[in-house]
């Protein structure tokens, strides 16, 4: 019998502290939202009041700088029908949004669109166009100690052989100057490991001129363009397989990378 009250005691009492844990729940359940409400009516408030005050133009929306090019004119010059661009062109800088640079990203764009941000460049470029009747001149003053021969080879002392030769070998002074034999740009310069220091000018139309035996320090760079008789760079000592031919000049002409006899372009 005692054992059955206590059974009935300990039951009673298991409910009562159940229905108090449960009570306890609702009240931190109800505290939680309560205060979480005040936070986003207080965040609120701020955002109002901030907008009222006019301390943020626009909090949300945010814009993108980009670069634009916004030189009106670009100098451009055409080496082989490849455009080169200089560096120093100079560049604006202007606000796009972020829905215009999502446009182009994916192709998205009404042509025209652009206009207001990016300007149409006018490319200058040099009038190549290297003629027979125009002619060359020769790019250094001296004798011709081998002459061009695509037919019977010609003896080179220094490698004690015989063998053709597609070019013209002028000899002169060591630091003699030497000059573009028609307006052109140049193409390349570059260390040869026949003819030491080279340059290599295109003249429009198919015909290139090939300068060798030069010293390091040069008047030009690839890109340049130069005019008929302007210095180029100056004669250096020969190179190991040219020693006992002297100083001299390597000079070569080809006509679409093909070598042709420069004499007869010479006027």
């Amino acid at each position: 019998m005692k054992k059955n009250k206590v059974l009935e005691y300990i039951a009673d009492r298991k409910y009562y502290l159940s229905l108090l844990g449960g009570l306890l729940v609702i009240l931190v359940a109800v505290g939680v939202i309560y205060n979480n409400g005040r936070q986003y009516e207080e965040i609120a408030n701020l955002n109002e009041a901030i907008q009222k005050e006019g301390l943020v133009d626009n909090p949300i929306e945010e814009q993108t700088q980009v670069i634009v090019d916004n030189s009106a004119v670009v100098p451009q010059i055409t080496i082989h029908d490849e455009e080169v661009v200089p560096d120093d062109v100079p560049l604006d800088t202007a606000v796009v949004s972020d829905d215009l640079i999502e446009a182009v990203a994916t192709n998205d764009i009404e042509e025209g669109e652009l206009e207001a941000f990016v300007p149409v460049i006018k490319v200058q470029q040099p009038n190549l166009s290297f003629t027979v009747e125009e002619g060359m001149m020769m790019p250094l003053q001296g004798d011709v100690i081998i002459p061009y021969s695509d037919a019977v080879p010609a003896y080179f002392k220094t490698l004690n052989q015989y063998q053709i030769n597609k070019g013209l070998y002028i000899a002169n002074e060591v630091g003699s100057e030497v000059k573009a034999v028609a307006d052109g740009v140049v193409e390349k310069i570059e260390l040869g490991k026949n003819h030491g220091n080279c340059i290599t000018i295109y003249h429009g139309n198919g015909y290139m001129s090939f300068y060798g035996q030069l010293q390091e320090d040069m008047n030009v760079k690839e890109g340049d363009l130069v005019e008929r008789g302007s210095i180029i760079g100056y004669l250096n000592e020969p190179s190991k397989f040219y020693t006992l031919e002297g100083t001299h000049l390597y000079f070569e002409v080809l006509e679409n990378d093909k070598p042709i006899n420069p004499i007869s372009l010479i006027k």
